[in-house]
């Protein structure tokens, strides 16, 4: 210890070394733990966006088609049977799976529905307009 001491105190830049040296590890330390919660928080927005975010989207899919299915529709539950509804309350649903069986399910036990409903177009209303048009000439 002795010796360290008459060597430093020989070459003052041994110390400047030292000094110089402890502030580097101390610039490096904070920009890693920044780094780190940086790699943190990227962590989590992929997460989000590659797990919970999709699940999300199918579980309001899945919620809007119990909500929309209707009497007489051929659907599939969870377990890979298939049937057509016969009647439906709040939380369950009656299938009938062939001549006489029916099978009581609960709603969420759905997986599809395999009936696809036509979505009812509006008629546009160029002929009204046009009809007008004609009126509205003949009358000149």
């Amino acid at each position: 210890m002795v010796y360290v001491l008459g060597v430093l105190a020989a070459n003052p830049m041994l110390l400047l070394a030292a000094d110089a040296a402890k502030e580097e590890t101390t610039k490096a330390t904070g920009f890693s733990a920044w780094g780190m919660w940086l790699l943190i928080a990227a962590m989590i927005a992929v997460f989000y966006f590659v797990l919970i975010r999709p699940q999300r989207k199918r579980a309001q899919e899945h919620d809007k088609m119990v909500t929309e299915i209707q009497k007489g529709d051929e659907v599939v539950t969870i377990g890979g049977i298939h049937g057509i509804i016969k009647r439906f309350g709040d939380d369950t649903v009656v299938i009938e799976v062939d001549k006489g069986v029916r099978i009581t399910l609960s709603r969420s036990a759905i997986s599809k529905c395999i009936t696809e409903h036509e979505e009812e177009e509006e008629e546009e209303e160029p002929e009204e307009e046009y009809e007008e048009e004609v009126e509205e000439e003949s009358e000149e």
